[in-house]
């Protein structure tokens, strides 16, 4: 009965979290491992926020060690966050996940439609036992870029690069990004072939791989 009442307890507590838009990150899906093009070993995991009772579904990439797990021992890493058109995740992954075979965090995640929630997933992942809050470097695609960019606004240089592949930019979007100038990483249509490329030299110049 105890149990029972306990477990109650526990569901109403969770309810009344959610009701009060208090986000939360925890590690939801079971913790799994991928071979990287290099041929090392990345552990995946799924990392969720929740916000008006409402999930943020992402997945996080991290590099292994010889045994092929993750240590903190190793000390806090770069992240790079992928805000991706909700199309268009495989692309993201396939970029976060080359990332992280040379030690970076990477993590994706379909974009919010709100700057205030975008905002707040950029804060929060700077808390992870894991990152490196001073190199938070984040990534953006097509129309995603344009409410990435209006976060940037109130994130300002608190991130360490931004990068934004074939992005769609309208209004005051478009004026701040320019305002930024070489600090963003724009990166066309025409260049998508060494999108990566351009953006490990850009992450490497801000210290990413040090």
């Amino acid at each position: 009965m105890k149990k029972i009442i306990a477990s109650i307890t526990a569901v109403i507590i969770l309810a009344i979290l959610g009701a009060l838009g208090i986000n939360i990150f925890r590690n939801m899906g079971p913790r799994d491992r991928e071979k990287a093009e290099n041929g090392s070993t990345l552990v995946v995991e799924e990392l969720s926020w929740y916000n008006h009772g409402e999930k943020q579904a992402g997945k996080v990439w991290k590099p292994g060690d010889e045994n092929g797990n993750f240590s903190d021992s190793l000390g806090t890493r770069p992240v790079a966050m992928f805000f991706h058109d909700p199309m268009k995740g495989a692309y993201a992954e396939s970029i976060v996940k080359r990332l992280a075979s040379q030690g970076v965090i990477g993590y994706t995640t379909s974009c919010p439609e709100k700057s205030k929630d975008i905002e707040s997933l950029i804060k929060r992942m700077g808390k992870q036992s894991f990152a490196d809050q001073d190199r938070i470097f984040i990534i953006a695609d097509t129309y995603a870029a344009d409410a990435v960019v209006k976060a940037m606004l109130n994130i300002g240089r608190r991130t360490a690069g931004l990068v934004l592949i074939e992005p769609m930019l309208q209004g005051k979007s478009a004026v701040t990004a320019k305002r930024y100038g070489n600090e963003i990483l724009s990166i066309s249509p025409e260049q998508k072939g060494e999108a990566f490329s351009l953006m490990e030299d850009y992450m490497e110049l801000r210290g990413a791989f040090k």
